[in-house]
Parts: C-alpha cells; structure tokens; sequence
C-alpha cells in the first residue's frame, strides 16, 4: 500500500509541474490496483474536466460509482465507499456542460 501512495504523491507533483498526462497515466495505474480508494478517481475527474474533456469526466465518474458496487461484494478497499448523490450530479453537471 505505501508504494501506491507514493504514486499518488508522485502523480500529484506531475500535476503541479503541469506534466498532466503522466499524472493521468498514474491515476489509471492506481485505479487498475484497485487499493487506493476514492483519491485517484477523484483526480481525473477534476484533470479530465478542467480539460473540458466531458466523456472521460462522465466515463471516470460512472467507473468509480461501478467499482463501488465492486467493493461491496468483494470487500477491496474501505475507502471506496461513496455517496451516490454527489457522484451522480458530477455526471449531470458534465453532461450538461458537454451540450453547451
């Protein structure tokens, strides 16, 4: 576990140097792990739609809430836990911004 929270940490200072596709890169990584919790699927929402780019904001988010339902049954991480409603208005928000 701490040698995914040094990705994390390292994937965070990609982004303050602006190298945002090795930060993304990572975040992925740390998603295929499926051990750092809700963190990496919160940071490529945010990089994703600070992009503009709406269907990976909308694809990161539904990903998240079906690794949740994941976690349940398989009981992967304690961190996945989530609050549906804040999710799905992240989707609607991105939706709607993707028809503007």
């Amino acid at each position: 576990m701490r040698l995914l929270k040094n990705h994390y940490f390292i994937a965070l200072q990609y982004e303050k140097k602006g190298e945002i596709k090795k930060a993304i890169q990572i975040y992925w990584e740390l998603i295929k792990s499926n051990k750092m919790g809700r963190r990496p699927y919160d940071r490529l929402r945010i990089l994703y739609a600070k992009q503009k780019n709406w269907d990976n904001a909308i694809k990161i988010c539904h990903k998240f809430i079906d690794t949740d339902k994941l976690s349940k049954k398989q009981c992967l991480h304690p961190g996945f836990t989530i609050n549906l409603k804040k999710d799905e208005a992240w989707i609607r928000k991105y939706e709607r911004n993707k028809v503007i």
